[in-house]
């Protein structure tokens, strides 16, 4: 339904600029909330959001898999007593390069489980992004119009009026 990942551009990071994925995540989050409300859209977006909330019970298998591995780790280290004689480095290099790319695929399968059920709850909670600038906004004007704007500078609510 929409993009669970959420990055800063480091050029921007001391100045709280949101980086272009983060502003697009936003946004769909916010037309996710938005097609809820439409009788047209809702049935889909709420199925697509179950479908995606459904991967919580396949998350637990794939976290016990891993609770597993690092059990067997754990357990491997423990029986090799400090003495024993050294296994040959290739064998040893195999043995941990095969450890490591096993554990790497547990890994990319829990982060391919996890992003859609992040998502959903991304739309699902209550969480509003705050207007920042380069916000595209409407204020409402004297004449009791809106007008499109774009934020350009933010006050400071704890400072009194400059």
């Amino acid at each position: 339904v929409i993009a669970s990942a959420v990055e800063h551009d480091d050029r921007y990071s001391g100045r709280g600029v949101p980086s272009q994925k983060a502003t697009a995540t936003v946004e769909y989050i916010s037309l996710c909330r938005v097609l809820l409300d439409s009788p047209l859209w809702n049935c889909f977006v709420n199925a697509e959001l179950l479908r995606a909330l459904e991967g919580l019970t396949e998350l637990s298998r794939v976290l016990d898999n891993i609770k597993e591995a690092c059990d067997s780790k754990r357990e491997s280290r423990r029986r090799q007593p400090s003495s024993a004689p050294a296994t040959p480095a290739p064998v040893a290099m195999k043995e941990r390069q095969t450890s490591s790319t096993a554990w790497h695929a547990l890994m990319r399968n829990l982060q391919r489980r996890i992003q859609p059920i992040f998502a959903a709850l991304s739309v699902l909670g209550g969480h509003v992004e705050s207007i920042s600038e380069g916000s595209r906004v409407y204020a409402p004007t004297n004449d009791d119009e809106l007008v499109l704007g774009t934020v350009t500078r933010l006050r400071d609510a704890s400072k009194k009026d400059e």
